[in-house]
């Protein structure tokens, strides 16, 4: 039960931070015209490397094919070695988007300004 929590509210952070940053391609309101940033070819998700690869394909698959089918581009998972390798990557700008816990988004903070798109009510105290 507590996986399949886990495993719906990881979902849900990704659903919505992909979301936020299609609206940096996609502007909801366009004030200078046609947007001039092109869609990457790829969008390339890093996430901590909690669980076996096999077990964070299967848990991220649905996600990926779903954003790839309706935002028209291909969609990567990035699973790094180590919770530093994924805040390096995300530093180099080498992922495009990042699903950080607590204390590697502390980090990304610290290192590269990241902003947090969302978060679980848990990590806000």
């Amino acid at each position: 039960m507590a996986g399949s929590k886990r495993a719906w509210l990881g979902f849900a952070v990704l659903i919505f931070g992909i979301l936020a940053i299609s609206t940096l391609y996609y502007p909801l309101v366009d004030f200078d015209g046609p947007s001039k940033k092109p869609l990457p070819a790829t969008l390339r998700v890093g996430v901590l490397p909690d669980e076996s690869a096999e077990r964070l394909h299967q848990r991220y698959a649905p996600l990926l094919d779903h954003l790839s089918k309706h935002l028209q581009i291909a969609c990567e998972l990035v699973i790094p070695a180590s919770y530093g390798e994924l805040l390096n990557l995300f530093n180099e700008r080498s992922i495009d988007l990042a699903y950080f816990g607590g204390y590697t988004y502390i980090k990304a903070r610290q290192q590269a300004g990241a902003i947090p798109l969302v978060m679980r009510r848990i990590d806000i105290r």
